[in-house]
């Protein structure tokens, strides 16, 4: 009987664990708003494509990275974000006055971050 007992709240237990995920998990959002060029925000677009270019960094694809980062320069000239990435890849292929370049532009757009900081000084 006791082994009944202990997977009735087994069971018990998942279930709740289950319904308190699902119910706090974000609506699913429609995926055409994450399509770049498509009726989505812009801020949503961006991110998406920020997103999308970290992936390609951390998967060995530096190039489509760049496209990526340039592509998000076009559409918001002022992407903190996209100018430090711009000169972290720079600097890892040893363009190290491009890279300062768009880590300086990156530390003129707000306040600089700690991985902005510690770039500039490694890129230094």
């Amino acid at each position: 009987m006791r082994r009944s007992q202990s997977s009735y709240l087994l069971y018990l237990i998942l279930v709740c664990v289950a319904q308190a995920g699902c119910a706090s998990t974000p609506s699913v959002l429609n995926v055409r708003n994450w399509i770049p060029g498509s009726s989505a925000k812009a801020g949503q677009a961006l991110d998406a494509q920020l997103s999308l270019a970290r992936l390609s960094e951390r998967h060995g694809d530096p190039d489509a990275a760049e496209k990526i980062y340039q592509a998000v320069l076009k559409k918001d000239p002022q992407n903190q974000l996209a100018h430090h990435r711009l000169g972290v890849l720079a600097a890892k292929s040893g363009q190290l006055d491009k890279a300062s370049e768009y880590l300086d532009a990156a530390a003129r757009l707000g306040p600089p971050s700690g991985p902005l900081l510690n770039d500039i000084g490694f890129n230094l």
